[in-house]
Formats: C-alpha cells, sequence, structure tokens
C-alpha cells in the first residue's frame, strides 16, 4: 500500500534513536507504553487470517513488506505498529503517541502522502478508513481494515496474488516487483514454519514411541508374573496329579 521501492528486510546499519529511526536503519525499538520489545502486529493478523480466511502468512508477509522491521536481540523481522511513510521517506517510532503527533504535524503542514501503521494503510487513499489518527494506529484496526481492504481484492481479482499486487498500486510498474517481493517473504516464512512443523511431529512421535515402550514393558511384566505363578502350578509334585499331565504347560 506504500509507494517506496526501499527493501525492509535488509536493513544493516544502525542509527541510535532520537525521534524515529528511518528506514534502512535497524534498532531495538521499545514501546514506551508496553514496556517491552514485542510484536504488537503479530496478534491481530493472525486473527485477522482466521477471521477473512486469508492464506496463512499472507497478510502476515504483507506487513513485513510494509513495515518490517528487524530486531537484533531475536534476530528476527516484524511489523512495526508505529511506522509512518510520508512521500517516500519512512520511519519507525519508539511509541504510538510520538507517530501519532509526527502524522498530525505532516498533515498540518500538508503532506499528502502518508502511509501509517502496521499495514501501512495510505491515509490519502483510504481516507474513510479510520476515525482518527489515533485508530490508524492501532495494530488491531489497521490490520482489521488492511484485511478487509486485501478480501475485497480478492474478490474482485479471484487471485491471492493479484490482490497482492493491487495492494500496492494498480500500476503494472509499480506493483510487478512489490507482488514479487511479498510472495518471496511469505514463500520464506512458510519454509520456516514447515520446519518447525516438521521437528513437532518428531518430539510428538519420541514421546508416543516412549509411553508405548513403558506400556509394553509393563504389560511384559505383568505376562511374566503370570507365567511365573502357572509355572508353579504346573511343578506341584508328581503324586499330586495324573502322569499324562505333567508335560502340560499352561499358558497365559
Amino acid at each position: 500500500m506504500t509507494r517506496r521501492p526501499v527493501p525492509i528486510l535488509a536493513l544493516l546499519i544502525q542509527v541510535p534513536v532520537v525521534c524515529a529511526v528511518p528506514f534502512g536503519a535497524w534498532a531495538r525499538l521499545e514501546s514506551r507504553e508496553s514496556g517491552a520489545a514485542t510484536d504488537p502486529c503479530a496478534g491481530p493478523i493472525g486473527a485477522a487470517e482466521s477471521r477473512h480466511a486469508i492464506p496463512r502468512g499472507l497478510l502476515q508477509a504483507i506487513s513485513l513488506a510494509e513495515s518490517g522491521r528487524y530486531d537484533p536481540a531475536r534476530s528476527a523481522t516484524a511489523a512495526w505498529p508505529w511506522t509512518i511513510n510520508a512521500e517516500g521517506d519512512g520511519k519507525y517510532f519508539p511509541s504510538k503517541r510520538e507517530a501519532v503527533a509526527f502524522a498530525r504535524g505532516l498533515q498540518k503542514r500538508g503532506v499528502a502522502s502518508v502511509d501509517v501503521g502496521c499495514m501501512q494503510i495510505s491515509l490519502r487513499h483510504h481516507k474513510d478508513a479510520f476515525a482518527d489518527l489515533d485508530q490508524a494506529f492501532d495494530p488491531t484496526a489497521n490490520v482489521g481494515y488492511a484485511a478487509q481492504f486485501l478480501v475485497s481484492l480478492y474478490e474482485e481479482t479471484r487471485s491471492w496474488s493479484q490482490a497482492v499486487a493491487f495492494y500496492h498500486s494498480r500500476t503494472p510498474e509499480a506493483h510487478v516487483p512489490y507482488r514479487s517481493k511479498v510472495l518471496q517473504i511469505w514463500g520464506e516464512t512458510q519454509r520456516q514454519a514447515a520446519a518447525v512443523l516438521r521437528q513437532q511431529p518428531v518430539g510428538l512421535h519420541q514421546k508416543l514411541a516412549q509411553w508405548q515402550l513403558e506400556q509394553r514393558a509393563t504389560q511384559q511384566r505383568r505376562w511374566e508374573d503370570q507365567r511365573q505363578r502357572f509355572q508353579a502350578f504346573n511343578d506341584r509334585p508328581a503324586g499330586w496329579q495324573p502322569a499324562r499331565e505333567s508335560h502340560r504347560v499352561i499358558r497365559p
């Protein structure tokens, strides 16, 4: 939904945070409102994907392309809710309050092209998306509107790939590279998720196998106890039972 060609995932140069950190820089930004470095966009994105039947991870991939920032503490890239792109100049803010204040200043100066939040909703092209800037920067509201918009594009095109392209722009020169970028991110996140899933069944299988071994060992002990009791019965003195049955073995 933004119009910037700047790659988000290759964030290499650390810049101290004063008011905002520009795209192309990495820094661990902590929310002064929550008090901890988190991934505030992830929950609303997962919920929106489930609610709107969006392919798992696709909305997340869009968010990473739009507002992704690298967190060296976690060695991971995550969408950041207090992100602003104004006329191609993108910035991350440490808190919602600062992001809202900066966006309000842009509006007062007459800056028309302003994209905000986890999903970088364009305030110029989606004027009625939010009641105010506070809502625009709310992760749930921002992601919720983006999900509805993406679904509407899918209903129009009957293609998730084309919906991703139109999410950014109707112009092929702009949306073709954007779509490629999002699908590349999506593929990578899917491969990472698949790697985790491949490990999980192995762990469950090992636990199940261990439980089966324990159950089998318990059953074998029971069978051994029964065998010994039956063997003791069969080993009674010969005079106590007929000779023709002396060879008889009673099995459990």
